[in-house]
């Protein structure tokens, strides 16, 4: 492709050295083809929402409002997102809608929980292009480019999505790299793991931490165990100062998400 724009934005991301720089770059990309926002997943699979080093949500540096991020990490919407769900089926671009009775959705089951996930985006974009992205390694990313205008007037650009392409797999293809060399160990514990871990630094107990997520003590206290055991620490307490020495929670950032009483 010789499109100038495209080339700069691919010569960009091999360049950067953060994945933050990397989402920055990618809505500067996004914003010179005309696409109002976009949004990305290295990995699929994984559904929580790509950090900085600092601990901030990437999306927030790429335009998403902070009320609109914290709505999605709080309702954990990323675990029944359709358009990542699509990602995993097929490898061919696709256009999705925001709105759940739109003809792009009339082969998926859309269940009350991916209805609420596309409200959700409804309230900010009316719909995009996803462009799935295998890595080498058999893992699955994507790139979304969100639009608030009608989807349906992007069919007949052929120039702008084969950009929106291009760019998407020289992204995945970078962003996962980068993603490896600043989380490194996070990936070792769940989200999960890691916002149980976040409370019980915040002085919370087994049973506090149970009525603040919506869980059993039960489960609470086998995330923490899991924790423990994959940190190699000896206790609860000794698993949160290894979690904190290497940034892998932020506890300051909890009641961002929840309303502590």
């Amino acid at each position: 492709m010789n499109n100038p724009a495209v080339q700069h934005f691919s010569t960009q991301f091999e360049r950067l050295t953060s994945l933050e720089e990397a989402g920055q770059t990618l809505a500067e990309s996004a914003q010179s083809l005309g696409w109002e926002l976009v949004a990305f997943h290295a990995d699929v699979e994984v559904h929580s929402l790509p950090r900085a080093r600092d601990g901030q949500y990437i999306a927030r540096a790429m335009g998403w409002p902070q009320d609109y991020i914290d709505q999605w990490v709080r309702q954990e919407m990323g675990r029944h997102c359709p358009v990542g769900q699509r990602g995993l089926s097929t490898m061919r671009p696709f256009l999705w809608d925001s709105n759940a009775a739109n003809a792009s959705w009339s082969n998926e089951s859309i269940t009350p929980k991916r209805r609420q996930v596309l409200d959700h985006y409804q309230t900010l974009v009316s719909g995009g292009l996803a462009i799935p992205v295998r890595h080498a390694d058999g893992k699955i990313g994507y790139v979304s480019w969100c639009t608030r205008e009608s989807i349906s007037a992007r069919l007949h650009d052929d120039a702008n999505l084969e950009s929106a392409v291009v760019l998407s797999h020289a992204f995945i293809r970078h962003a996962a790299r980068l993603q490896s060399l600043h989380t490194g160990v996070a990936n070792v514990l769940s989200e999960r793991e890691r916002e149980c871990l976040s409370w019980v630094a915040r002085g919370k107990t087994e049973q506090e931490i149970a009525q603040i997520l919506h869980r059993s003590a039960a489960t609470i206290h086998f995330h923490i165990g899991n924790a423990i055991t994959k940190l190699h620490a000896v206790n609860r307490t000794h698993a949160v100062a290894i979690a904190c020495t290497r940034r892998l929670i932020y506890a300051d950032l909890i009641e961002q998400n929840y309303r502590i009483r």
